[in-house]
């Protein structure tokens, strides 16, 4: 169960790196889309 929460905490914390990098390089990263 404790390796399941891990699990959440790190999803949690690769969706914050994806939302920044796509806040700081919106623009670019819809033209690479």
């Amino acid at each position: 169960m404790h390796s399941f929460f891990l699990h959440l905490s790190i999803a949690d914390w690769v969706n914050d790196v994806v939302q920044s990098f796509v806040t700081a390089h919106g623009d670019s990263f819809h033209n690479f889309s």
